[in-house]
């Protein structure tokens, strides 16, 4: 049978581990002269058969069935049996069976709940007045002196442990200490020693003195019964053999033929390096030529990239020169085709028209002349008696019907009615000077409303794209699209004249590709422009044709009738959407449970956004959230629930569309039927989306006047108030605070989170977690802004990933103070992470008093910088790190919980602000278990942000110190995973020629994980949590950490192994390295404490269940508050 370490064998001819283990079961043999006797935990069995020669009968018993069948197979004697049970659930049959029971070395092999049920079993098989003998370590001398841990150990025992757990069943317990000392023996040659006088000495400066000091002791023997028994006091095992002397000077004479070895071999080294000096002084003076040539050829470099550069710069701006002009010949070349045309058609008519030119001048003369007399008739008529007399009734009309109100299109109706119902001869008299044609009055509108000075307003636009259509009719082209069978999205287009808009949105929908099957469907309310021209020259598409015009409703909804897809997109001819437009929809449809509608961003010919969502107000009226903004901001960036998307651009499930019926009829001919649908699909429990990655810009009100738009939009917001208002209540109205409430419609807790920056996974430095916490703050259903306080950039792919998931990230922020103050205004708590953002918690509170405040200590920085200057040899002194500690703590007086990553830092914060409510909230990380092997594994693997200080100075510290040790015995490779190396790290990676490879960041850390089979973490400063040794944990890869990180994550031996000085720490990855059992072990009580601390789910519920608490405890005591006037302000 092997030695482990654990099972002692008796061949093993280590001096000091035998006199112990022998030791115990002689001194036990003297109780057990003619007794029944238990050895529990026999283990090899050498001890069980010692007993056997004096005991009546001796069963030994051990948990290992093949322990028990080797010391069955060695050891036979007729009064001796071994069986395999365990020690804390013997046979119900040995009730009160035994004399005498020993037990040594096992109790602390076994939890502080089972060794109570180990005493209570001891009671049950020992016959009253029985003795029993147990030994174990005393954890004084054993671990805490030495600093040594002993992983197969569960529960170790200090003496007062010890005497209360025997003390507690048992009414005498008599202790002895065990330890191999050396000694001077002094003994009777005649006969065996009947009486043993103690004495003791001590080293002190002067030499050994007598001493009364009590001899330090390792191991704890115990003697216990119900009956008072009188043990030997004292016990001396002596070796005849000599061996721990025979040890000792075998291991001096090898020492001492090592420091020989060494002393030749440093007078080799002393050579060798003296001619190795000569060879640096020589490559020295080399690499200094070299470095002269290298900086020439670094200017040169440089030069050449900055000409190379300029180069590229003139090359692109070449070649886009060279794209703009294709374009334009491309244009200009149909244009001249089309203008030869019209110039040969004007030479036809040229004398036609020179004649009618000269008719025409007769003609004005004629007109000139009868004009005169019309003016002279005028004046007569202003003069006269009617005139005046009429004078009061015009008035009148004045006061009823002001300018530019509805009455007064109400009456210019009703003239213009009477002079068309007059006779002929009536209507054909002069225009009355009341009237002013649409067309003059719309051109004026327009003209008034768009950008004079845009190159894209909507003149512009105009102008090209009638252009383009009259291109188009006239050169005989066609459109076509694919043909598709089993579409995925049908595409509505409602068509009423505007035809060159309608051939811009058509060939935008060419872009979106084949990706996504789609089918387009027109729907003509009876155009009477180009319109039908251009029907005809498109190619699989559906068109449906009314004779009349229906309106938007009715047109779309007989679109939809006709489609087959499961999602329709509702689209205006003049809306352009971005290419990628439906596949993002159908990605927020896939992302988002019951969603009915998806609307995305209408940007207006000028740039600037029409709408980004719309809000819905009490009284029925509606705003487009964002108008007159610009469309990147980040505040329409974000995908969020909204009241309704316009429906010009607006995707919805066909059965959700069907359910509720479609497009109401009621708001025909146009308005308000995009608002309905959205309000009857929210009653039907459908959610209406909006998503900024759907861009489109629109020709707003292209297909109708304004002053009829704005008509319109009045009468249907009535209708729409009456169907409605049960739904309207409490909507409030326009004002900012209003806006910023009304903008999203989901019903959770607003929270505004503020950290540096947009936490990216692969820069660490507590980032991480926060985007963890994030995360769980998004499952819980929470209505979130982000703020970066201190890098304003939208690093990327986090800041869409969050926008995806419905933050709104405020990059950008050049005042972070208003923008605080502007949030917090309608937040229910902030959460505010790092001291030197701390003071934003009283800007959030003096903006909004009822605010929950939340402070999330990521980290306890004035721990980390004292462990760093402790370290860099200045360390602080007590009064001034205790200070520094009192003064963060100080920074958080204000909140009403604060969250912290630690035990540790728990304590600190509740210590220096009692007032506070702190909680434990690390990093939540899922396991990940990896089924690769231990022996498929090989490397060594760090994973951290390299520029981090703590994370470059444990990288560092392990390349020099501890690396060097660990290849002595296996040459294994590191694995430095993190972006960030310094140069200085670099260089000392370099030094193990291909041993440590340098992996930068890595965006899937997983196959890494895998690969590697020991996880290394030896930081000596640091705060917060060790986010990668808990993620590697996760993946259930065995960590060998720093004491400073065992701390931090309040765990011992077991689930990590933990490395002190270099060597300890070596020493601890070598185990892990070489032992398969060991690793295995390490990894299953790894994945148990992971899903014990860190289940996402379970840190979700908690996160949410304090900050819920928090929030209604602050709005119960703004409630119960007396209002003051700044409540109103």
């Amino acid at each position: 049978m092997q030695f482990t370490g654990e099972r002692y064998v008796p061949e093993l001819s280590e001096a000091q581990l035998s006199y112990e283990h022998w030791h115990r079961y002689l001194y036990a043999s003297g109780f057990a002269n003619g007794k029944a006797v238990l050895d529990l935990g026999c283990g090899e069995g050498y001890g069980a058969y010692l007993l056997a020669l004096h005991a009546s009968s001796v069963v030994a018993v051990d948990l290992s069935d093949g322990t028990i069948q080797h010391a069955s197979s060695r050891y036979t004697r007729g009064n001796l049996r071994f069986e395999t049970a365990s020690v804390v659930k013997l046979p119900p049959a040995w009730a009160q069976s035994f004399d005498v029971i020993v037990m040594f070395e096992t109790i602390e092999h076994i939890n502080e709940s089972e060794q109570q049920s180990l005493l209570r079993e001891v009671k049950r098989v020992l016959r009253p007045g029985g003795v029993f003998i147990v030994s174990t370590p005393n954890k004084l001398t054993y671990t805490d002196l030495p600093q040594h841990s002993n992983p197969f150990h569960a529960k170790e025992l200090y003496l007062k442990d010890f005497q209360s757990l025997l003390g507690s069943q048992f009414g005498h317990v008599k202790i002895l200490g065990q330890k191999v000392q050396p000694v001077s023996y002094l003994w009777d040659l005649s006969a065996q020693p009947s009486h043993l006088d103690e004495y003791r000495l001590a080293l002190s400066q002067a030499g050994f003195r007598p001493s009364d000091e009590p001899v330090p002791f390792v191991y704890m023997v115990a003697v216990c019964s119900d009956v008072e028994v009188v043990p030997p006091s004292a016990s001396i095992l002596v070796d005849i053999s000599d061996q721990l002397d025979k040890e000792r000077d075998a291991a001096i004479e090898h020492l001492n033929t090592r420091v020989m070895d060494l002393d030749k071999c440093m007078a080799e080294k002393d050579r060798d390096a003296e001619v190795t000096a000569g060879h640096v002084r020589e490559l020295a003076q080399e690499l200094a030529r070299k470095d002269q040539a290298l900086e020439a050829a670094r200017a040169h470099t440089e030069a050449l990239t900055g000409r190379l550069a300029a180069r590229d710069q003139e090359v692109r701006e070449a070649t886009e020169r060279v794209d703009r002009l294709n374009k334009s010949a491309h244009s200009l070349t149909a244009q001249v085709v089309h203008e030869e045309r019209l110039r040969g058609e004007a030479l036809d008519s040229v004398a036609e028209l020179t004649t009618q030119l000269e008719l025409d001048q007769q003609t004005l003369r004629d007109f000139a002349e009868g004009l005169a007399g019309w003016e002279a008739h005028w004046r007569g008529v202003q003069n006269s008696l009617a005139w005046k007399a009429v004078m009061p009734i015009r008035r009148v009309r004045r006061l009823f019907a002001p300018e530019g109100t509805w009455r007064e299109r109400v009456y210019f109706a009703c003239r213009l009615l009477v002079v068309k119902t007059r006779p002929k001869s009536e209507a054909n008299g002069s225009p009355s000077v009341d009237t002013v044609s649409e067309e003059s009055a719309d051109t004026v509108q327009t003209a008034a409303d768009s950008p004079a000075a845009s190159p894209t307003g909507p003149e512009t636009l105009e102008a090209a794209s009638r252009m383009k259509l009259r291109t188009f009719l006239d050169g005989g082209y066609r459109l076509a699209f694919p043909p598709v069978e089993q579409p995925a999205v049908s595409i509505v287009m409602p068509l009423f004249n505007q035809a060159h808009c309608t051939l811009l949105a058509l060939e935008n929908l060419l872009e979106v590709g084949t990706l996504i099957p789609f089918e387009v469907i027109l729907v003509d309310n009876g155009s009477t422009d180009e319109t039908p021209l251009l029907l005809s020259r498109l190619d699989n598409v559906r068109i449906h044709v009314h004779e009349t015009n229906l309106g938007f409703g009715e047109a779309c909804n007989r679109g939809a009738s006709l489609s087959r897809g499961q999602h329709i997109c509702f689209l205006n001819s003049d809306a352009l959407p971005n290419s990628g437009f439906l596949g993002e929809m159908l990605r927020v449809f896939a992302r988002f449970p019951e969603v009915g509608a998806v609307g995305g961003k209408l940007v207006l010919p000028s740039g600037s956004v029409q709408e980004a969502g719309s809000i819905v107000w009490e009284d029925g009226s509606c705003l487009g959230y964002g108008r007159g903004e610009d469309p990147l901001a980040p505040e329409f960036a974000y995908v969020r629930e909204v009241d309704f998307c316009s429906g010009a651009c607006l995707l919805v499930r066909a059965d959700a569309f069907r359910a509720v019926g479609g497009f109401d009829p009621r708001y025909s001919p146009a308005y308000y039927e995009d608002v309905d649908l959205c309000m009857a699909l929210r009653e039907k429990g459908y959610r209406t989306l909006y998503t900024p990655w759907v861009v489109a810009r629109h020709l707003e009100h292209a297909s109708s006047d304004r002053d009829t738009a704005r008509a319109l939009q009045l009468r249907n917001q009535s209708r729409f108030a009456e169907k409605w208002g049960r739904c309207l209540d409490g909507r409030g109205m326009p004002g900012h605070t209003q806006i910023l409430l009304r903008r999203d419609s989901r019903p959770g807790l607003r929270l505004l989170i503020v950290d540096d920056r947009v936490p990216e996974q692969r820069i660490g430095s507590g980032f991480p977690r926060t985007r963890a916490l994030v995360d769980a703050l998004i499952a819980s259903g929470y209505v979130i802004t982000y703020l970066p306080s201190a890098s304003p950039t939208p690093y990327q792919p986090p800041t869409d990933e969050l926008q995806e998931l419905g933050v709104e990230v405020l990059w950008g922020s050049r005042d972070v103070v208003a923008a605080v103050r502007d949030r917090a205004s309608v937040c229910d708590a902030v959460i505010v992470s790092r001291p030197h953002n701390a003071h934003l918690l009283t800007v959030a509170r003096d903006a909004n008093p009822s605010v929950a405040l939340v402070y999330d200590a990521e980290a306890l920085f004035a721990l980390r910088e004292t462990r760093r200057a402790e370290i860099q040899g200045q360390p602080l002194s007590a009064a001034e790190a205790e200070e520094r500690l009192r003064a963060e703590a100080q920074l958080v007086a204000a909140a009403e919980l604060v969250l912290t990553v630690s035990t540790l830092e728990a304590r600190a914060f509740q210590r220096y602000q009692p007032h506070v409510r702190p909680k434990i909230w690390g990093h939540a990380v899922p396991v990940r278990l990896s089924e690769t092997p231990f022996e498929a594994r090989q490397d060594l693997l760090f994973v951290g942000y390299l520029e981090s200080e703590p994370n470059a100075d444990a990288v560092l510290h392990f390349l020099r110190s501890i690396s060097p040790l660990i290849r002595q015995e296996i040459p294994c490779r590191l694995l430095l995973a993190g972006a960030g190396a310094s140069t200085e790290l670099q260089e000392a990676a370099e030094c193990f020629q291909g041993a440590v490879e340098l992996l930068d960041f890595v965006d899937d850390l997983d196959p890494v994980f895998d690969r590697s089979r020991v996880f290394v973490a030896p930081h000596r400063f640091a705060a917060g949590i060790p986010l990668k040794v808990v993620e590697a944990m996760s993946h259930g890869l065995p960590c060998v950490i720093s004491p400073l990180l065992s701390e931090e994550l309040d765990v011992g031996d077991g689930p990590v192994l933990i490395g002190g000085d270099p060597q300890d720490f070596a020493r601890q990855v070598l185990r892990l390295y070489t032992d398969g059992a060991l690793w295995n072990d390490t990894r299953q009580q790894a994945l148990r404490l992971v899903g014990e601390r860190y289940d996402p789910e379970r840190m979700r519920l908690n996160l949410s269940e304090w900050i819920e608490e928090v929030v209604a405890a602050k709005q119960h005591e703004a409630q119960s508050l007396p209002v003051s006037p700044r409540s109103f302000s």
